[in-house]
């Protein structure tokens, strides 16, 4: 039984880094087969604009041009990723699965500075877990680049500057930086800078030092806003239209599951440590305070996000992250062997997702369609097109001078500047009156929540089912009759 034991403790490094790998191939691969949908094409629009007209819609005026409704963080990386031309998408989704452990090691710097004793790999394994069985709906948004992840990178790294540099300039400096670039990516991420500003002031540094950190917080949160606000939009798109959109509930049965296995990781952490060790765990979070306040403040601020209309599980879920190394201490005390048995479950479970999800024929029927696509689009020519968030891939390159997004006009919509834009969909569509409609994911949502038919305002509609994936295009059919001879199916589908 000693060898046993002895043989995990030696391989567990080893077994635990093979988790890493397969955690970060499994992320991969699920966004080359889903893309990067709206979340990521948004941010590419706006890149793609760089050199005529960058920045956010301001509504009817730009006729609602492809904006991310989030701050412009992911459109500047897309643009520095732009000379690597075809592979650009590919190289940001790896970019979006790799900076999920990234975020993990950024946390394991904040627990090691908060005297944590797991090693690295240990530390990893940990979070993969947590994440894969109770976070899956972070991570889903994770894969395709939803920016909560890089901004709580730099949050964190921010934080463990502070602890780890001592009091000075280069210190506020660096705590400015980081906390001014999280800012950049992703507006929520002020409420644990915030957080971390009120916890900091409870620390037993002299005043001095209080008071800088003051200034060095506020001039990052400062300095992040201007940003923004230099950018053509920036205030009326990603600040204005987020406010005043109602509430939704969040007691449903995802929220209740989360809830019930949050508890369930919180009684285990309990069961690992004991009375006494939990006690002990409590203490240790709450002399850490300077990442429990913000962990508070962040959770807060998803919940705020997932109330808000527009919102689901998927931002509460991304609420639980910054507590990962508060959560780790109750389960500092658990033998080798467990975390070893953890490691090989997680293995076996990451390699049958990676093997039973079919990823690279859906990849490539991903990247089929979005080519049919853009080659009846390029043949046809239309002057003006309006597509959904997640169409961008499907019409970029192919010359239109006019493209809208559906997504665009919601985002103003639902919030206080609705009453600037156009009541529903399909008075949207009358307005624009483009020559083509194009909805990759198809455009039932858009109906059921905006009154939005394009066979009801004048279009043909041509679907694009088969197992080459799920799409349609709308046709003007006043348009059809003025077009060229296309030859093969896709004039058959028109005529």
């Amino acid at each position: 039984m000693t060898k046993i034991y002895t043989s995990f403790k030696k391989f567990n490094p080893s077994i635990c880094w093979v988790v890493v790998a397969l955690f970060i191939l499994n992320l991969f691969a699920q966004g080359l087969a889903e893309g990067g949908r709206w979340d990521l094409y948004e941010a590419v629009a706006m890149a793609d604009r760089w050199g005529n007209g960058f920045g956010y819609s301001n509504g009817s005026m730009d006729f609602y041009k492809p904006s991310t409704p989030y701050f412009p963080g992911v459109a500047i990386l897309a643009l520095l990723f732009s000379p690597l031309g075809s592979y650009q998408i590919d190289a940001l989704l790896f970019v979006a699965s790799a900076l999920v452990v990234f975020l993990f090691c950024m946390l394991y710097l904040v627990y090691k500075r908060s005297n944590g004793i797991w090693p690295l790999h240990i530390f990893l394994v940990f979070c993969i877990a947590v994440s894969h069985y109770l976070l899956s709906h972070w991570l889903s948004y994770a894969k395709e680049f939803k920016p909560d992840t890089i901004s709580l990178v730099f949050f964190a790294l921010g934080v463990f500057l502070y602890a780890k540099i001592e009091s000075g300039l280069w210190r506020g400096l660096a705590l400015a930086a980081a906390f001014a670039i999280a800012l950049i990516f992703k507006q929520q991420i002020v409420a644990p800078e915030i957080g971390f500003l009120i916890a900091s002031l409870f620390g037993v540094r002299p005043l001095r030092d209080k008071i800088a950190n003051v200034f060095f917080v506020c001039a990052g949160i400062f300095s992040g806003l201007l940003i923004i606000f230099f950018v053509d939009g920036g205030f009326f798109y990603a600040i204005q239209s987020h406010a005043g959109r109602g509430f939704i509930s969040i007691n449903n049965d995802e929220h209740i599951k989360l809830l019930f296995e949050v508890f369930g990781i919180l009684a285990l952490g309990f069961i690992a440590s004991g009375k006494a060790g939990f006690l002990t765990c409590c203490s240790r979070v709450y002399k850490n305070n300077l990442l429990f306040l913000p962990a508070i403040a962040w959770l807060i601020a998803c919940l705020a996000g997932a109330m808000n209309v527009g919102g689901n599980i998927g931002n509460t879920a991304a609420g639980v992250v910054l507590f990962l190394p508060l959560i780790a201490f109750l389960f500092e005390k658990s033998k080798p062997v467990i975390i070893f048995a953890l490691a090989f479950v997680l293995m076996i479970s990451l390699v049958k997702n990676l093997t039973g999800s079919d990823w690279l024929h859906r990849a490539h029927n991903r990247v089929t369609m979005d080519a049919a696509i853009s080659n009846f689009v390029s043949n046809i020519k239309p002057r003006s097109i309006l597509i959904s968030g997640s169409s961008y891939l499907a019409v970029r390159g192919a010359g239109i001078q006019r493209v809208s997004e559906i997504d665009t006009w919601a985002h103003i919509r639902l919030g206080v500047n609705r009453m600037k834009v156009l009541a529903n969909g399909d008075a949207l569509i009358r307005d624009l009156n483009p020559d083509v409609i194009v909805c990759v994911e198809k455009c039932q949502v858009f109906d059921r929540l905006y009154s939005f038919n394009p066979k009801k305002n004048g279009y043909r509609e041509i679907s694009m089912e088969s197992e080459k994936g799920t799409g349609v295009l709308f046709v003007k059919r006043s348009w059809i009759d003025n077009l060229p001879e296309i030859g093969g199916d896709w004039d058959k589908s028109i005529r």
